[in-house]
């Protein structure tokens, strides 16, 4: 049986060229995105990317899949979680051990997974790492990113990252994907 989606979204890119639209769907063993991403970026040109993230029934990230071109570069990166263990097309990557959550650094969709996961009400705030897809960097590799966020209303996020000195209130709509991260993404 396929999948159907159960929200749609998509974001125009505010501090460059380029959008995403994304599908989130439900089946019997969790929940998957799959999305497409078009930015123009100065240094490394145009980026299409084809992506899809797999959670559990609990939104526990279980693996990621990224294709399509970063340049004239062409690029396919997978992730899957194996027991606590995470492998990086087929490697075994030791300090991503244990963490829960994916984020692709290009799109907006993947924060979507630890706000889910978490289930934050009103006045929470949770501290967390998160194995994060560098795409400041020119090798594209996953890192541990920490991250906080904290529960202001029903569709309202305080988001921090320390690494990234960036700090913002972020709304979201009522299935909890990003509507607007401010200087990154506005809902389209």
């Amino acid at each position: 049986m396929t999948a159907v989606p159960v929200h749609t979204i998509s974001w125009q890119c505010l501090d460059r060229l380029g959008g995403d639209s994304c599908r989130i769907m439900h089946g019997a063993a969790g929940w998957h995105l799959q999305g497409h991403a078009e930015l123009v970026d100065t240094e490394q040109g145009v980026i299409a990317l084809d992506y899809q993230a797999h959670c559990d029934l609990y939104w526990n990230s279980i693996a990621g899949r990224i294709q399509g071109k970063i340049g004239k570069r062409a690029v396919l990166i997978e992730v899957e979680k194996r027991s606590s263990a995470w492998y990086v097309n087929g490697v075994c990557v030791p300090a991503l051990d244990g963490l829960l959550d994916l984020d692709f650094g290009f799109t907006p969709a993947t924060n979507l997974l630890a706000i889910r996961r978490l289930q934050l009400q009103q006045g929470d705030s949770h501290f967390f790492h998160c194995a994060w897809l560098d795409t400041t960097a020119e090798d594209w590799q996953f890192r541990v990113l920490e991250q906080q966020i904290t529960c202001l209303a029903s569709d309202r996020l305080h988001y921090c990252s320390p690494a990234h000195n960036y700090e913002a209130d972020l709304l979201l709509d009522d299935f909890g994907c990003v509507r607007h991260y401010p200087g990154l993404w506005r809902q389209k």
